[in-house]
């Protein structure tokens, strides 16, 4: 548009001879050049002596080309332009506008125009931008042209109105920062060459929910331009940082530990951006190459298609920047990691269509000792559910542990599909001198409210010390081994498709009815019926140290219900087998302690040391048992069988005959419970008012 200017006033000054023009005005309802559309021109070239000269270009609207903004009430003024044929031009042009992309504009400029030659040319200095200035140089030649523009000190602030027509900035997002730059174009007809370079300083962003914030970033950028054939642009970029940190959602990048370097060579051709290569590296975090195809629509930027080979994942870099905060309300929020993967990813139409991944030597292990694993490796494929089969995967561990339990190598082959995951084949994970045996495993639909998990499997056994010491249970002999049926959760439902059996005490409990309601949320509920069988009342009075009982127990635990694994419900016995047969046996400090159960424990306790009785260690029994029917915190307490106004805890036979008795009725269950606890630990006796 300048240019079109230059050449009315050219042709203005070759007319000038003609005696008493004193001023000349065109005006235009539209002009196009290079690549603007002025609309409503008013150019005014004042000519009355025997002032100077003067012109004066006013125009209501210019748009620029690509849809970069548009300009309004442009008003150029120059007091003294030079108008001695063939050379025009004005030394110092005043330029403002009321509105551009960039804001109101007020700066000054000069231009030039050699009509024999063909020449132009133009300069803008201290040009207000964003807190910063900008400039600008034009060299027009017949042959080539050529255009040169820097910013100083801009800021993004000042910088957010012109950069929300390229990028979708969220309304609440806060920036900081400054910019220096430097670009150069240089074509004939169109452009043939360009360098970019941009220096980002200092640089913040932040939203109110906090989920992404940046501090004391630091950017590098360059590109290099160059024409292609079909008016294709050639295109080659280099990012580069080494300061600050960045938040987004659960992904947290430190450029200061992990600085970054990007290469890519592409082409941009009409609305398509292609990059044919692509090298990311930061350093002790992540290596990777890839390419890449991105359109730009009405909608926002498409990703056409993408693959990225990721030459090496390293921990714990990795951990730290892109799972840690992801995991941080979970147990794993807060692991040792070592070790390093590899994976292929393929993008399509904005959607993930393949991931692989190799894992080499990873290991993990959680501070507070919940979860370790050593010498992990194997090979992880996913696809979508809409695409073809994924290929199968398998990892497998020289050692493992969780929650206090451990075990030696395992692997398993499975397949990852969508949010399904489907174990391949049975597999045996060890437990200290066992194993869980994992029969079917699934998961479908995981992480939504439709998930749907399938499990079955078979405890083979595992010594009750390892595992008393590793829940920190009183510690006792025996093994836990038994069947665990079809388990299935559905509707956040944990429900079995049979009885789960466990053998321990050289007897069996089975619970029957299992369901679980939320069982990752903070409020589970639980139901089960239980049923205690054949249990050796040796082995269990001396895992809890209630004084020696010899003879075998059963019982039931019937309408259980757990609320945050606390008993809020049930009606429960243990006794001994009414068809029991061989000698029973009962130590003195037993009786003592099941004394205490049903109140009036003293008396008892002072029995024992008197008389006959302090001859003895251990006396004969008949049977014994007890019962308890939980509800609303109160616990309806009743023995083997009636015994006047109590009920028999134990019944004795023989000689000396000691029988224990109980009289409390109803008893406060937190108060038991603490008081069952107490005595465990040899910390006092039960008393119930």
């Amino acid at each position: 548009m300048c240019r079109a200017v230059l050449y009315a006033a050219a042709g203005l000054a070759l007319w000038h001879p003609a005696a008493a023009l004193d001023g000349v005005v065109i005006e235009a309802r539209r002009v196009t050049a290079l690549g603007l559309v002025a609309q409503d021109l008013r150019l005014e070239l004042g000519l009355a002596t025997p002032t100077p000269p003067n012109l004066r270009l006013r125009v209501a609207r210019v748009d620029l080309e690509n849809e970069l903004g548009t300009i309004t009430r442009l008003d150029l003024r120059c007091a003294n332009p030079r108008l001695d044929a063939p050379r025009f031009g004005c030394p110092r042009t005043v330029v403002t506008a009321t509105g551009s992309p960039i804001g109101p504009l007020e700066f000054t400029a000069a231009a030039s125009y050699d009509l024999d030659r063909g020449i132009f040319d133009a300069q803008g200095r201290r040009i207000p931008l964003g807190g910063g200035q900008a400039r600008f140089t034009v060299l027009s030649r017949p042959q080539d042209w050529s255009v040169t523009a820097g910013l100083d000190g801009v800021t993004l602030p000042g910088l957010r109105n012109w950069l929300s027509k390229f990028i979708t900035l969220p309304p609440d997002l806060e920036v900081a920062g400054h910019i220096d730059g430097q670009a150069s174009l240089r074509g004939r007809t169109a452009l043939d060459r360009g360098q970019l370079t941009l220096s980002l300083r200092d640089a913040g962003f932040s939203d109110e929910s906090g989920t992404m914030v940046g501090e004391n970033l630091a950017l590098d950028f360059k590109a290099e331009l160059a024409s292609a054939a079909g008016g294709a642009l050639d295109l080659g970029m280099q990012l580069a940082s080494a300061s600050g940190q960045a938040l987004a959602d659960s992904v947290l990048l430190d450029f200061d530990a992990n600085p970054l370097r990007i290469d890519a060579h592409g082409r941009w051709h009409d609305d398509t951006l292609t990059i044919d290569r692509l090298r990311i590296d930061q350093q002790r975090l992540l290596q990777a190459h890839g390419q890449a195809a991105l359109r730009l629509t009405a909608d926002g930027p498409r990703l056409q298609a993408a693959t990225l080979e990721v030459e090496r994942l390293e921990m714990p870099a990795a951990y730290t920047s892109f799972l840690q905060i992801a995991l941080a309300a979970t147990d794993f929020g807060a692991l040792e990691t070592s070790g390093a993967l590899s994976g292929h990813i393929e993008i399509v139409d904005n959607a993930l269509v393949r991931a692989d991944a190799d894992l080499t030597h990873l290991e993990l292990r959680d501070r507070h000792g919940r979860l370790w694993m050593k010498d992990v490796r194997g090979a992880l494929h996913w696809a979508p559910d809409n695409g073809s089969a994924a290929a199968a995967s398998h990892l497998d561990w020289s050692e493992g542990g969780a929650y206090g339990l451990s075990g030696g190598a395992a692997k398993i082959d499975f397949t990852l599909q969508g949010l399904s995951f489907a174990l391949l084949q049975p597999t045996r994970l060890p437990i200290f001198d066992g194993a869980l045996a994992i029969h079917a495993l699934a998961v479908r639909d995981a992480g939504t409210a439709q998930q749907v998990l399938e499990f079955e499997g078979e405890i083979e056994p595992i010594s009750m010390p390892q595992l008393a010491r590793a829940f920190g249970w009183p510690e006792f002999a025996g093994t836990l081994s038994g069947r665990i049926p079809r388990v299935e959760l559905r509707d956040d439902l944990l429900t079995f498709g049979g009885d789960l059996e466990a053998r321990v005490f050289d007897g069996t409990i089975v619970g029957r009815n299992l369901r679980l309601q939320d069982p990752l949320g903070r409020w589970p509920r639980l139901f089960a019926d239980i049923e205690l069988r054949d249990l050796d009342l040796a082995l269990v009075t001396e895992t809890f140290e209630i004084g020696m009982i010899t003879g075998r127990l059963e019982g039931a635990i019937r309408g259980l219900e757990l609320f945050a694994w606390s008993p809020v419900a049930f009606d429960a016995y243990l006794r001994t087998p009414p068809k029991l047969r061989g000698r029973k046996r009962i130590s003195a400090r037993a009786v003592g302690t099941l004394s205490n159960v049903g109140g009036g424990g003293g008396g008892v306790v002072t029995a024992l040391q008197s008389g006959i009785f302090r001859l003895f260690d251990e006396y004969d029994y008949d049977k014994l048992g007890i019962r308890c029917r939980l509800a609303n915190d109160v616990c309806l307490m009743s023995g083997v069988e009636p015994a006047g106004n109590g009920y028999y805890i134990l019944k004795g036979r023989g000689i000396p005959q000691i029988n224990i008795i109980g009289n409390a009725g109803r008893v406060n269950w937190p108060q038991l419970v603490s008081q069952i606890e107490a005595q465990m630990h040899g910390d006092g006796e039960l008393r119930f008012e």
